[in-house]
Order: C-alpha cells, then structure tokens, then sequence
C-alpha cells in the first residue's frame, strides 16, 4: 500500500484462524479507512511507478534507421531482468531522460546485444549496466496489446515473444516548461537610433540603473524585486554622498529613476537633498 506522501510499504496481516480471509479483508479495509492508498498519489488509474537504480544503452537499428534506447532496472534486488525498455526517438526525448536521471546517455556503455541482459553477479552485467548512486523515478502503465496466453505459445515454439507487458509513460523527475517567447506584438519595438522602447510607438524604454547600482538584480529576481533592489542602493548612495561632486551625480539622476520612487521617496529626497547639500557646504536648492 502507499502513504500518502508517496512511500510504498508493506503492511502485515494476521488473519485470524475462526474468520479466515475475512479478518484479513477487515484489515486492509481499516488501512485504507486510516488514510493508506491502494496506488501511489498523483498517478492516473492503471498507472505504476518504480525507482530505477541500474541502466543499460543499446542501439536499435530498423530500415537504415538507428534509435537508441534504455534498459531500466528496478531498486527492489530481487528484480534481475530490465521492467522497461524506453526508445529515446528525438533530442527531447534523450534531454528528458538525462533530466530524470541525472546522467548522461553517451556515458552508459553500449550493449551491442538485442536480449535484455539480466543484473546478475555476471562479467557481463558489469560491463553493460551503470549501477546508480542516485535513483529515479518513472511511471508505466500496462500494455494493451500484451497478451498472456499468446507469449505462452510464444514461448512454448521456443521464441521470443516481442511485446512489452508495460509501457512507459513519464518520469517522475520532469524538466520545468521554459516561458514562452513573447508575441511579436509584445515585443518591445527599436526607435530609429536603435534604443528599444517599451511597446508604445515612441515611448522610450526604462533608464538603466545608474553606474554603482544594480541594473539587473542577482539571477531569478522578479522585476518588482529588482526595482525595489535598484531604489534601495540608489537611496542609499544619495544620503551617503561623501562630496559634493558624488551628490549633485546622484541628484542628476533622480529623474531617471522616477519609475521607481515611492511618493514617501520624493518628498524624503527633498530633506537628503538639503541635508547633504548643508552638510557638504553647499547651496540648498530653491
């Protein structure tokens, strides 16, 4: 059964001798009355999950065409032979197994066999199958065109019978979505001198922060962020001009950062302004 925090387990039972199965079923019923699951949260109906602590790479070749494809091997030890074979088709597909795993397709060795090598004590599984450190997840979900009375017959001829009881879905571990690029008519235009505006024909884009103060925040900051950031230093660098050159530059530049001054900015500039101005042996403005 499944904690709801996405732990599997196994709960004992202790039927009792007089009730048989029935105080069995009893319990399990008290489980899932507790709060356990009888599949993993978040998936969909039909859906399973495992962690994967051993890869193998192999090459499938096919009209002249050559796609390459993972062995994934579960973390319960008791689970020798691959549970799924992934075909990596496209640059994505490979991206988002390397996302998953944490490692990349090129550095697993390449099994040159078309068996499903088991993970054994064997030279062989040695030399084909990258034992993971770090596991990750993945997600399957049973393949509807397996048929077991056919791969019995199959098996019974004496070959192989070649569909796969389960078929993959996702993995756990998924690359986040980049931001969509912005429609040509949200780009910001460029005025004839070659300075971006802000999407308004003629509206000249923001003033980059001054020199000594940050113009694009640390990595990850919101624009509110980075404004916020901006305002501080250039607040701070005005009420601690050390001389009157330092001062007026940084009077200059009030304007340029207007966007981005609180009306409780504007009317404490005026009281630095004077302070500094006094304290720095010059003139307060009029």
């Amino acid at each position: 059964m499944w904690h709801p925090r996405g732990v599997q387990v196994t709960l004992p039972l202790s039927p009792d001798p007089a009730n048989g199965f029935a105080a069995a079923l009893n319990q399990v019923s008290a489980a899932l009355d507790a709060g356990w699951l009888a599949q993993a949260p978040g998936l969909e109906e039909g859906e399973q999950k495992d962690m994967v602590s051993g890869i193998a790479r192999g090459i499938h070749e096919k009209e002249g065409r050559c796609t390459p494809y993972v062995l994934l091997y579960s973390a319960s030890a008791h689970l020798i032979h691959p549970i799924l074979k992934c075909y990596l088709d496209t640059k994505d597909q490979i991206e988002a197994f390397e996302y998953a795993a944490k490692f990349k397709l090129d550095k697993i060795p390449l099994y040159d066999g078309t068996d499903k090598p088991a993970r054994d004590n064997s030279q062989r599984a040695k030399r084909n199958i990258v034992t993971l450190q770090r596991h990750f997840g993945v997600v399957f979900k049973p393949n509807p065109k397996y048929d077991e009375a056919a791969r019995a017959a199959v098996v019974a001829r004496g070959d192989i019978y070649k569909v796969a009881k389960d078929v993959f879905v996702r993995w756990i571990d998924v690359k986040p979505q980049a931001d969509p690029e912005p429609a040509d008519d949200k780009k910001p235009a460029i005025t004839a001198n070659g300075t971006p505006t802000t999407g308004v024909a003629g509206s000249p884009a923001p003033a980059q922060a001054a020199p000594g103060t940050p113009d694009a925040g640390r990595p990850g900051m919101s624009p509110a962020e980075i404004s916020v950031q901006t305002r501080n230093a250039f607040l701070t660098r005005l009420s601690e001009a050390s001389d009157s050159v330092m001062l007026e530059t940084a009077i200059q530049e009030i304007p340029a950062f207007g966007s981005i001054l609180l009306e409780q900015d504007k009317a404490a500039l005026r009281t630095a302004v004077s302070h500094n101005r006094n304290r720095l042996g010059r003139p307060a403005a009029k």
